[in-house]
C-alpha cells in the first residue's frame, strides 16, 4: 500500500487530483451497462469521497478555509 504524505503546501492539490478521478468515476459508471463494473466503480467512488473528505479535514485543521467539500 502506497501511502503519499499530504502537507498543507500540497492539500490543495490533492484535493484536486481526487476531484479528477471523481469525475471521472462518475462518467464510467453513467457510461458502464455491466451490473458488476458498476458495482466496482461505485465501491472506487465510496473510497473517493472517503478520501476527499480526510483531504477536507486536514485542511480544514491546518487552517486552509477554501476548499470546497
Amino acid at each position: 500500500m502506497f501511502v503519499k504524505k499530504v502537507t498543507k503546501e500540497n492539500v490543495k492539490l490533492e484535493l484536486f487530483k481526487v476531484d479528477l478521478k471523481i469525475e471521472d468515476k462518475i462518467v464510467r459508471h453513467a457510461t458502464c451497462g455491466d451490473v458488476e463494473e458498476q458495482k466496482r466503480i461505485e465501491n472506487n467512488l465510496e473510497s473517493l469521497w472517503y478520501q476527499k473528505h480526510c483531504l477536507v479535514e486536514f485542511a480544514k485543521s491546518q487552517g486552509i478555509e477554501d476548499v470546497e467539500v
